[in-house]
């Protein structure tokens, strides 16, 4: 009887409409947020029983045994995650990684000014005043961090 009467109060609408707003009203209560967080920080975070708890939970035989079995059969995925994202003993690491590893961690290949020879195709650029030199903008967009091609840009990347 008690599932037939929430289901008939569940499908209609004002009342929906009522518990959407009263929903909405708890949710963004900067009062009931502090009182909640102040729970949660009693009951779990400086709650030194619990942590004695969990920790002896994952000190146990049973736990420790368990993750023993899951890391033995996770460790093959995560390898091979791994060796195609960085790279693996054998092949080295992966031009990709490279890249990212001289870029953002190196701090490495960061050009700002990228002179480029002229060749047989390019167009003759318009005349200069004497002694400087002509500069044009990009035609091909060069998004951050730069994607350079060949094997000038280090003698340490790969061929690819």
């Amino acid at each position: 009887m008690t599932e037939r009467i929430l289901r008939r109060i569940s499908r209609n609408e004002k009342v929906r409409a009522v518990l959407r707003e009263n929903l909405r009203n708890v949710a963004t209560d900067g009062e009931l947020q502090t009182i909640v967080w102040q729970m949660v920080q009693e009951a779990v975070v400086n709650n030194q029983k619990l942590r004695s708890s969990l920790s002896d939970y994952w000190a146990s035989d049973e736990v420790q045994h368990a993750m023993a079995v899951a890391s033995t059969s996770f460790e093959p995925t995560a390898r091979a995650v791994g060796d195609a994202i960085f790279g693996g003993r054998e092949v080295g690491i992966t031009p990709e990684f490279s890249r990212v590893l001289r870029a953002q961690i190196l701090m490495k290949d960061r050009r700002w000014l990228v002179i480029v020879p002229l060749s047989a195709e390019t167009a003759i650029p318009p005349k200069s005043p004497a002694g400087s030199l002509p500069m044009f903008p990009s035609i091909a967009p060069m998004p951050f961090p730069i994607e350079f091609e060949g094997t000038e840009q280090s003698p340490l990347t790969p061929e690819g």
